[in-house]
């Protein structure tokens, strides 16, 4: 992953993609699985880890792998 600002979103379709805020091009995408509908994820400030969370679970990834 570069060192740009970076933007994850998380849809319906159960996937958190990566984008590149100045590209504006998605750089990879996770699928988040058979879990309910993401409602808020959250990035640390170093950019290392990736919180993902819905009604009923909490995940967390390490986004640089």
């Amino acid at each position: 992953m570069s060192n740009n600002a970076i933007l994850v979103t998380g849809s319906y379709d159960k996937t958190l993609v990566f984008w590149d805020a100045y590209a504006v091009s998605p750089t990879f995408t996770i699928e988040y699985g058979d879990k309910q509908i993401i409602n808020r994820i959250d990035i640390s400030m170093d950019k290392k880890y990736l919180g993902a969370a819905c009604s009923s679970s909490a995940v967390y990834y390490d986004a640089l792998s």
